[in-house]
């Protein structure tokens, strides 16, 4: 018994003698792989040390300056409390007298309402509009013109007919008859069938040469005038494309034309009379264009009126940005001194109490007050150095209360 467990015991010493000798190669390999990873480890962490000293030697100057300035601000708000406190009168004087005075300076120098769909929208120094500028004053070519759109429509019914074609002309004549016509498309680079500058006109007049005399003698009845428009080609030779003239435009056979090319086919129906006139970009144009979207206003206050007449009339011109912007303007600046109104009455109700000593309405209305003077401080000061007013400069008073107003209310 005693020579069969010395037998094992030297048997199991063996096994463990082996397994010792196989694990040392094993954790060799383990410690390289430790040492290799503790020395990435400390890497990493003295570069990470170092970014931090090199940030520090940046932030900590911009920290100094920044609290210089902070220290100066503070010094001048608190010397000009000291002051306001012990002057108050004097204080109240110079202020309003200031705010009027640079309002006033602003409007009699700089002032100036921008109204221009590409300066309102384009950032300042915008690159499009750089390029415009050099195509317009540097590139020698023609200007592009400016488009007066008008649609003619005859509340979804068929608008195929003499009686409506004879409205068409009757709306383009309005705009042949505005004041400024014949001036303004004297510059235009077009010339017409009579060998004379003219503005051109793309619509169904074009049948007629745009002449109403010329389609009345022509038609007599809704069929001539039908089988005029169903012409594969204008008068001068020039291809019909009728998705350019007519709204939903349908053939014999319910066939839509469309590739916009005539297919042979003669108009059954359509919906709308599309009319476009290129205006020269001269000089006066803009106050022709208020001009004209005027008179056809005019006309379709007249169609309105008329029992008889259902045709309906939608206009469009680069003008009619300018103008929605200025009505934008005036409506929203009447709005400036209700703002005011209400917000007295509120900040009134706020921090009033029964007891005189701490009641504090007339903090609430100076606090409006205040906020009115900057305002007119504000404005006079963007007016002086030349900032135009934009329908976008008109949100600054609402935004502003607002944010005076939530100061007041939490300090």
């Amino acid at each position: 018994m005693d020579n069969h467990h010395a037998t094992a015991e030297t048997s199991n010493r063996k096994k463990n003698d082996e397994l010792d000798k196989s694990s040392t190669p094993m954790r060799h390999n383990l410690g390289c792989i430790t040492r290799s990873w503790s020395s990435v480890i400390y890497a990493v962490n003295q570069t990470i040390m170092r970014q931090k000293q090199n940030v520090g030697c940046i932030t900590r100057p911009w920290s100094s300056f920044t609290h210089a300035v902070n220290q100066i601000i503070s010094r001048y708000v608190v010397a000009s409390s000291m002051i306001a406190a012990r002057n108050p009168k004097r204080t109240i004087v110079v202020t309003v007298l200031f705010s009027f005075l640079i309002i006033i300076v602003g409007f009699c120098t700089n002032f100036n309402v921008q109204l221009e769909y590409e300066t309102v929208f384009a950032p300042f120094g915008s690159l499009p509009l750089e390029h415009k500028a050099w195509l317009v004053e540097e590139s020698g070519f023609p200007q592009e013109p400016r488009p007066v759109t008008f649609i003619l429509h005859y509340n979804e019914q068929n608008i195929l007919g003499r009686e409506q074609v004879d409205l068409a002309f009757e709306a383009l004549d309005t705009v042949r008859d505005t004041p400024g016509y014949q001036e303004i498309c004297s510059s235009s680079p077009f010339i017409n069938s009579a060998r004379e500058h003219d503005c051109k006109i793309f619509g169904i007049t074009n049948f007629w040469d745009n002449r109403r005399d010329h389609f009345q003698e022509a038609t007599e009845t809704d069929e001539d005038t039908i089988d005029i428009l169903s012409s594969a080609t204008f008068p001068g030779g020039t291809p019909v494309y009728t998705e350019f003239l007519l709204g939903h435009a349908q053939r014999e056979g319910n066939v839509d034309d469309e590739a916009g090319s005539h297919n042979g086919t003669r108009l059954t129906s359509a919906k709308s009379f599309l009319f476009r006139i290129n205006f020269p970009d001269t000089e006066g144009i803009k106050d022709f264009e208020v001009k004209l979207l005027d008179r056809l206003g005019d006309l379709q206050s007249t169609w309105e009126e008329d029992p008889e007449v259902e045709m309906n009339i939608s206009y469009f011109s680069f003008a009619s940005y300018e103008l929605e912007f200025q009505r934008a303007i005036d409506q929203d600046l009447i709005l400036v001194p209700v703002v005011m109104l209400i917000m007295s009455i509120f900040t009134s109700l706020v921090f009033y109490k029964r007891d005189r000593v701490q009641s504090r309405s007339l903090l609430g209305i100076g606090a409006i007050v205040c906020i009115g003077l900057g305002l007119m401080t504000g404005y006079g000061l963007m007016f002086v150095i030349g900032v135009p007013f934009t329908s976008t400069s008109q949100i600054l008073p609402f935004v502003v209360f607002g944010v005076g107003l939530v100061q007041l209310t939490v300090h």
